[in-house]
């Protein structure tokens, strides 16, 4: 079985979320806030339940004002189909927090995350193309979520090459702009050292995240297994 893409839509923190129905499902919450400095994100609920937050999902960067940006990745597995209320504790005072929730389905449910490069997160400034690298077997879906932040100018993206955008939440849009997006990725052929980058029509500061989430028992795992009899009974006189 596949991973695969079911639905997205706003999950601000303290509102519900009703994740899609679905084989295999995971519900993925992505949570922004702003404040002064940077923060980290922990206790991340759906419903009351704890949800998980891969390594490298708690990205916070400071612009020495008070819209400092920081973001996270949780998920849960198997969640059901009700509308669950989100929760999350912030380290220090935010000012404003928002957030987004996504579905997916073919999902282990064991071990969601693929461990081998499976869960990256990073800070950048002053570009309009920020990038991140992962590893990602075969019927696997790769989720890449960032926090852009610049002045009050409208934030639009150009897809990453074979991604999909799966929805943005604005933070807050004045005095300045800090808005959520994410995409994801359907994998069909393994991917080992890849890149995603999407680029904004304007310059600016930020955090992104990327996770692979891998299919039950790993998914087709990018790798084909050749005996040596197999080898031998091709080879030529010469060899």
């Amino acid at each position: 079985m596949a991973g695969a893409f079911e639905s997205s839509a706003a999950a601000d923190v303290g509102a519900n979320y009703t994740p899609a129905s679905g084989t295999d499902t995971i519900a993925i919450w992505v949570g922004g806030s702003i404040g002064v400095g940077t923060t980290t994100a922990s206790g991340q609920t759906l419903g009351g339940t704890s949800m998980t937050e891969p390594a490298n999902q708690d990205q916070s960067l400071d612009l020495a004002g008070n819209g400092d940006p920081t973001g996270f990745l949780a998920h849960l597995v198997n969640p059901g189909t009700s509308a669950i209320a989100t929760a999350v504790t912030w380290a220090s005072s935010r000012a404003v927090d928002n957030g987004r929730g996504l579905t997916l389905s073919g999902i282990d449910q064991t071990t969601p995350v693929y461990p081998t490069n499976g869960s990256q997160g990073s800070t950048y400034s002053s570009t309009t193309s920020p990038s991140i690298g992962y590893d990602a077997p075969v019927d696997s879906v790769v989720v890449c979520w960032v926090i852009h932040a610049n002045s009050s100018a409208a934030i639009t993206w150009t897809d990453p090459t074979g991604f999909t955008q799966a929805g943005q939440t604005d933070i807050i849009t004045s005095p300045a702009r800090r808005q959520i997006s994410i995409w994801y990725k359907e994998v069909s052929s393994a991917e080992v050292a890849a890149t995603v980058s999407p680029t904004a029509n304007n310059s600016g500061d930020g955090v992104i995240g990327v996770v692979t989430f891998q299919a039950p028992g790993g998914g087709g795992g990018g790798t084909i297994s050749v005996s040596y009899t197999h080898l031998r009974a091709h080879e030529t006189p010469e060899h």
